[in-house]
């Protein structure tokens, strides 16, 4: 199975992975062969790249949580935002709102933040006992469930780092959570500007800039919530080099619990297709993340986070140093040297570590 743009993928080749609609329904299978039409309802849901079938892998990387579980978080935090939303309006319009009224408002908050709750648990309880060598699949994100799909992505990320960093579980649970809210006072901006292509102007920079403050106003006083939660909410948006923001913090002000989930974010937003361009494959977005080390990024904990991601996933078709072709089969000791098989018709298989002058220099996307 590989990750194809979605201009890439030809007719009568078979889906990798169950798409879902923009209701969080199946749209079409795993297995299902690709048509024209298929395609056009595939666009209309919002996907830029799909993963295809292909008869040169055997194994094939798991998905890194459960499909059911996955479900169940993009329904919560579907409600969440929709609690917040009518919080954050009723704020905003400083409407004279009974207190039996903002009480309804602030226990279906509660409410929802609770399950979500009980589903990182899930989640973090799933990570522990099935964690991946590698980290190779990433999830298929559509322009309508962008928000909820990323949060859990971060949170499955930085559940991940934070155990290769063996911090304790009431730290992981903290970020995990911290990881699945900290964009929940995006409910504040406009569509058209968290889509826009282009810079922003002052106005939009500044309600952007503001997301992190009223994510935390939202949350602080929910039970659930605890105070490294809402801090790495407020903080996720600072940089070591103090650009960040909102308060513009320097590298000792950010708690280091916030620089894992800065990782994790940072991360998924480059392998994630968006409005305004395409996703980054996985060993470019490394190369693009190395280039902010101690500006943006810890330098100790990113050379962690380096360490479990694969550079180049098992089923991706890669051009060699060599000029040859060939199909990555398998992960190996080392993430950016796997076990390939030449596309020679010879169907030689080579473990690249053993060839230290051979090297994959890229992704290939056509035949």
């Amino acid at each position: 199975m590989r990750l194809l743009p979605i201009e890439y993928v030809k007719l009568n080749q078979k889906l990798g992975v169950t798409l879902l609609d923009r209701n969080n329904n199946t749209l079409l299978k795993q297995g299902t062969v690709i048509t024209e039409k298929l395609l056009d309802r595939i666009r209309s849901n919002g996907y830029y790249s799909l993963y295809v079938s292909d008869d040169d892998v055997d194994e094939l990387p798991d998905e890194l949580i459960p499909a059911k579980l996955k479900h169940h978080l993009i329904e919560e935090l579907h409600n969440l935002y929709k609690s917040v939303h009518f919080l954050y309006r009723t704020h905003k319009a400083r409407r004279a709102t009974s207190s039996h009224h903002m009480h309804k408002l602030l226990s279906r908050r509660d409410k929802v933040i609770g399950n979500i709750v009980e589903l990182t648990d899930d989640l973090i309880h799933f990570l522990i006992h099935h964690r991946p060598e590698y980290v190779e699949l990433m999830e298929l994100k559509t322009l309508y469930e962008y928000e909820f799909q990323h949060s859990i992505q971060v949170a499955v990320l930085a559940v991940l780092l934070s155990v290769r960093l063996k911090f304790p579980i009431y730290k992981i649970r903290a970020i995990a959570l911290a990881s699945l809210l900290k964009d929940v006072g995006e409910v504040s901006i406009p569509e058209e500007v968290l889509n826009k292509h282009g810079r922003y102007n002052e106005k939009e920079k500044e309600l952007v800039f503001q997301h992190p403050s009223i994510t935390y106003e939202c949350i602080h006083n929910c039970s659930f919530v605890n105070s490294y939660t809402r801090l790495i909410c407020l903080q996720h948006h600072e940089r070591l080099d103090g650009s960040g923001y909102p308060k513009g913090l320097c590298d000792t002000e950010i708690h280091d619990l916030t620089k894992v989930v800065s990782i994790a974010d940072g991360f998924d937003a480059l392998t994630s297709d968006r409005p305004f361009r395409r996703a980054y494959p996985q060993h470019k977005a490394l190369e693009i993340m190395e280039r902010s080390l101690d500006i943006e990024y810890d330098r100790n904990m990113f050379n962690v986070f380096k360490s479990m991601v694969a550079r180049f996933p098992t089923g991706s078709h890669v051009a060699l140093s060599t000029y040859d072709y060939a199909v990555v089969v398998a992960q190996s000791s080392n993430p950016a040297k796997p076990r390939i098989s030449l596309l020679n018709g010879a169907n030689t298989v080579v473990d690249l570590t053993k060839v230290p002058h051979i090297n994959i220099t890229g992704l290939k996307y056509t035949e």
